[in-house]
């Protein structure tokens, strides 16, 4: 295990506790201790249907390499092989006491249980993809059906054009809509909700407060995080970035634009 960098800090006397001689700023040590290996337990017994029924113990073991796999990318004969040669790596898969080149039941059968898990959660996150497109393919053609955000006020209704749309911004449990030609307009909705009505290939949220429509960007800036937004009469508005949206601010913005080098 050494070979792929794990940090081995090796027990003088195999009979103490495991957590008596490993650092408690170990990032395995630390995972350990935050993880909640009792609803991935839960999650692994409904959803994972092996030709083996497995205890407690080697659930949490075998959840534990498959995050070690995720971590390191090295094949999980090797993890297992080299369990018996790391300290940090034993406690954190669950066990009590360090033990030199400890030996793991049933390689053979772990190791394709893992393979198969493994496959299982590749293929969940393959069909979890492509439904989420179809949604957000349904939802485009919903949009392009529906001209009008609707919203409820004390007089009665408020209606609004997506495509007046500047930008949204949030403050509690009101959204402010910043409109084109118009004074803004306050609904009693938090943005989340608004969100999910509005069309994704048109509106991007850049932080927490704000969704702006692609339509009226003329400049982002990412040093200074922030978004320049110019009216068609002329208004410049400018959005500050979250640094979390900068990613897919600029994977949208290369979908919909064209560059000249």
């Amino acid at each position: 295990m050494d070979d792929y960098n794990f940090i081995n800090t090796r027990h003088q006397d195999s009979d103490e506790q495991i957590g008596r001689m490993i650092k408690e700023d170990n990032r395995w040590i630390t995972w350990s201790k935050i993880i909640p290996w009792e609803r991935l337990s839960e999650i692994y017994k409904r959803s994972m249907f092996l030709e083996t029924t497995f205890s407690e113990e080697e659930i949490r073991l075998m959840i534990g390499i498959l995050i070690i796999k995720r971590q390191k990318n090295i094949p999980f004969e090797t993890i297992v092989e080299g369990i018996g040669k790391n300290s940090s790596i034993q406690y954190f898969l669950g066990f009590e006491e360090f033990e030199t080149d400890r030996e793991i039941d049933n390689k053979s059968l772990l190791v394709r249980s893992l393979y198969k898990i493994e496959s299982s959660l590749k293929e969940y996150s393959d069909n979890k993809k492509m439904v989420r497109r179809n949604i957000m393919n349904r939802k485009s053609d919903l949009f392009k059906n529906n001209k009008q955000l609707i919203f409820r006020n004390s007089g009665g209704y408020l209606f609004i054009n997506p495509e007046d749309v500047i930008y949204l911004n949030a403050n509690g449990n009101y959204t402010s809509f910043i409109l084109e030609n118009e004074q803004p307009r306050r609904v009693n909705s938090i943005m989340g909700q608004i969100e999910l009505r509005l069309n994704p290939n048109k509106f991007i949220r850049i932080n927490r407060s704000y969704i702006i429509n692609l339509d009226y960007i003329s400049e982002i800036n990412l040093s200074k995080r922030q978004c320049k937004l110019h009216s068609k009469n002329g208004k410049e508005f400018y959005c500050p970035i979250s640094r979390g949206k900068i990613t897919k601010i600029s994977r949208k913005i290369k979908e919909l634009k064209t560059f000249i080098s």
